[in-house]
């Protein structure tokens, strides 16, 4: 199953602000613009060594601004090399590295016309961080000249809400 991603944030150039999180509460978040190019925010990971079972790491954040121009987006960051391009949405999303080793998934719970919250999900695959540890992760921005935004929670409740959203989801696989 899905594991907690952030053991700790650095908040990087990031700002601090509160905002409607996953449920459409506003709580404490960090997030960065696409305003200026390399505007970042990162977290630490704990990523247990690679075995049968998929490693999917779990967080709860949201993108928005959507009707801002659309520059080159944001990446994923991970051990300080470049994984995944993506850009604020909607909708559910999937996103994912050239050689598809990393993966990142985007489920809304919340929006409102232009901004959305929801959960993060980072699937590893067994050719990245094959022995576990410590992974450092960020999120930096591509593109410049554009208000769109990602942010994390600040606190991340992920152990206490991922089960009641895999109940919510049962449903869906019988």
């Amino acid at each position: 199953g899905a594991k907690p991603a952030i053991q700790k944030i650095d908040i990087g150039t990031g700002e601090s602000t509160v905002w409607h999180n996953l449920a459409g509460d506003f709580v404490e978040r960090v997030f960065i613009r696409q305003e200026k190019r390399g505007a970042e925010v990162g977290w630490e990971s704990k990523v247990r060594k690679k075995g049968t079972e998929k490693r999917v790491l779990c967080f709860s954040g949201g993108v928005g601004w959507s009707t801002q121009p659309k520059t080159g987006g944001f990446a994923l960051v991970m051990d300080g090399e470049e994984r995944v391009r993506f850009d604020v949405t909607n909708h559910l999303s999937r996103w994912s590295s050239d050689d598809d080793s990393v993966e990142l998934f985007y489920l809304p719970t919340w929006n409102s016309d232009v901004d959305t919250g929801g959960f993060f999900f980072l699937v590893l695959g067994d050719q990245v961080a094959a022995g576990g540890g410590l992974v450092t992760f960020s999120v930096r921005s591509v593109g410049e000249g554009s208000k769109r935004w990602f942010a994390i929670d600040s606190r991340q409740e992920i152990a206490r809400l991922l089960p009641r959203l895999m109940e919510a989801l049962k449903p869906l696989h019988p």
